[in-house]
């Protein structure tokens, strides 16, 4: 029991903590980010565009939810995007 325990506080302890509001862009900010990333400005950002941020590239495969190869800003707003 005190196996499950330890792993219980371990697992916690290892988890990433959640972000705090701070760290978290608000609508405006997504919206400015997004603009941004979308070089072409046809209203998409694209695999391409995205590679200019890590984390969206990374969040690229999942938020891509129709698999059209770009994120409309409903799409792009599903990505976990932090300041920085």
């Amino acid at each position: 029991m005190k196996s499950v325990a330890f792993l219980a506080l371990l697992a916690a302890l290892l988890a990433p903590m959640p972000a705090t509001a701070q760290d978290t862009l608000d609508t405006k900010e997504r919206l400015d980010m997004f603009r941004k990333l979308d070089v072409n400005e046809d209203g998409w950002v694209s695999r391409a565009e995205a590679a200019a941020r890590q984390e969206v590239a990374a969040g690229f495969p999942r938020a891509d939810k129709n698999r059209d190869g770009r994120l409309s800003f409903a799409e792009f707003e599903t990505i976990s995007l932090g300041r920085g």
